[in-house]
């Protein structure tokens, strides 16, 4: 349990878990089909939105501007959930992909950037808060 090994506990982890995929759980939640879908789309925005944050997060880091980008991941949760003309669907997944990465981010502080240069898969090695 050495922190050295926590990058390959964190792949093996999502390998498991990723086993079933978003269509499994969204299947086994007895949702009408109009509903699954959208709950779908959702998932897929979220994703789609924490995998760009992150990406460029990993890239601050490598720049030295990892402070500011923490706090522009912050004031963009606020002025989402501010925002009064967003749907609450739209809401959720924005400021649900935000804190996630943020506390993605934050909680990686081993994550090597030479993985993050090297190899295509390097997000598997970073720990996330939902099982992708």
């Amino acid at each position: 349990d050495h922190k050295i090994f926590e990058g390959a506990r964190n792949a093996a982890y999502k390998k498991t878990t990723a086993k079933h995929g978003i269509d499994y759980v969204i299947e086994n939640l007895g949702l009408r089909v109009e509903q699954a879908k959208s709950l779908k789309l959702m998932y897929s925005s979220f994703e789609n939105e924490f995998m760009c944050l992150v990406d460029h997060g990993m890239v601050a880091r490598q720049s030295d501007e990892e402070e500011e980008y923490y706090n522009a991941l912050a004031a963009a949760a606020r002025r989402i959930a501010d925002d009064f003309r967003a749907t609450f669907a739209d809401q959720v997944w924005q400021i649900t992909a935000y804190l996630f990465s943020y506390w993605t981010l934050t909680t990686a502080p081993l994550f090597s950037t030479s993985v993050a240069k090297g190899h295509q898969d390097a997000s598997h090695y970073l720990k996330v808060p939902h099982a992708p």
